[in-house]
């Protein structure tokens, strides 16, 4: 027989759930936002398809982007729109497990909540770049 999830567990599934419900929708936004022209962009949707032989590094350059958080102050762009709600699955799970190791510590589980916070810096520090 199968263990049981606890009641930890059973939040970070439904929290997990939520995030991917509200990324998608998120994305879906964002695409409509960049398709129909309503905001604007520094690379015109008709010459997307002319940018597709180029690598990472050229494809940033021909947009004037870094590799960088810096995009975040180009968010009325609407390609830095449809890439904020692409960041948002990374984040909300960095946030999440950080949430999930504060759960597992008011259930007095101290390695869980160990585990999980060590689990977030790590991801922020990869976010970050660090590691």
């Amino acid at each position: 027989m199968r263990p049981q999830p606890g009641p930890v567990e059973r939040k970070f599934a439904y929290a997990a759930q939520t995030i991917v419900y509200a990324g998608l929708l998120l994305m879906i936004v964002a695409f409509v936002l960049y398709a129909a022209d309503t905001v604007p962009s520094r690379v015109p949707l008709s010459e997307v398809p002319e940018t597709w032989h180029l690598s990472a590094a050229e494809r940033l350059d021909d947009a004037g982007r870094s590799s960088s958080w810096s995009w975040l102050s180009q968010l009325p762009d609407a390609g830095s729109i449809a890439l904020a709600a692409l960041v948002f699955f990374p984040t909300a799970t960095i946030v999440l497990v950080l949430v999930t190791a504060a759960w597992f510590a008011r259930a007095r589980d101290g390695r869980y909540a160990v585990i999980s916070a060590l689990l977030g810096l790590v991801l922020i520090f990869a976010a970050a770049g660090v590691v």
